[in-house]
């Protein structure tokens, strides 16, 4: 009644109003079973400056079915993934819009996402969403070690370089002493290349650890552009069900 109150009150305002069937904890149960029912997911994986993000939205406007985790999450996955972007929502508003997004792709023949680990910066992949993930194929994309860095300098060549310092301390003992203070050296004077070269050896060989759990294809996308290494996929029929 409280809420019917307020949602009234709300409508005199000219405010949009939508009630709930059963109040907002039947739909955070609705929220989370979504993630114990099955669904048809496929993962893009790839080395860390790969693009794998911005290759899943080209797909995605060439008709191809994805949850962007990333985007939702509003955080890139890594030390460095939250710059440059707007605050992470609650892990709980994270599961709310998870479930929205699958909820939008229910016909759908596969469901892309990108293998991720399963936290996204502060906010939680779901445990039935991530049981499913880990058991899901993943197709690999590769590309040449100058077109990640270049990648990578893009996205992260305008942040701030106090933050990105900060970024590099906080992964400081799994860099090791060496790399980290070569990556700070080179964040000083502004060469976002080397910098990046020092640590794309750490996250290496974390992504190769985690891909060693899944079945795993692999297509060399070169220097393609998102949108060229899309119509490549889809032209190759990698996108659709086997």
């Amino acid at each position: 009644m409280r809420s019917a109150s307020v949602a009234w009150l709300a409508r005199q305002l000219d405010l949009p109003v939508v009630l709930l069937d059963g109040g907002y904890k039947a739909y955070r149960r609705w929220v989370l079973e979504r993630f114990e029912r099955p669904w048809p997911l496929r993962l893009l994986g790839g080395r860390t400056g790969c693009g794998k993000t911005e290759l899943l939205l080209a797909l995605a406007e060439r008709g191809v079915a994805m949850v962007d985790l990333e985007g939702l999450a509003h955080h890139r996955g890594s030390s460095f993934g939250g710059l440059g972007l707007p605050p992470q929502p609650s892990s709980e508003h994270y599961e709310n819009r998870l479930a929205a997004a699958l909820s939008r792709l229910e016909d759908a023949p596969a469901i892309w996402l990108e293998a991720e680990s399963s936290q996204v910066g502060r906010c939680r992949i779901p445990a039935g969403l991530w049981r499913q993930m880990q058991a899901a194929p993943v197709l690999e994309v590769q590309r040449p070690i100058e077109a990640r860095v270049a990648h990578l300098v893009t996205i992260y060549g305008s942040q701030e370089p106090q933050a990105l310092a900060d970024a590099t301390r906080r992964i400081a003992k799994r860099l090791g002493p060496q790399r980290t203070a070569a990556a700070l050296e080179a964040i000083e004077r502004a060469d976002w290349a080397s910098a990046c070269l020092q640590m794309l050896d750490y996250y290496d060989r974390c992504y190769d650890h985690e891909l060693g759990q899944h079945r795993v294809s692999s297509v060399d996308l070169g220097q393609l552009s998102p949108a060229a290494a899309a119509q490549d996929l889809l032209e190759r029929g990698l996108m659709t069900p086997d």
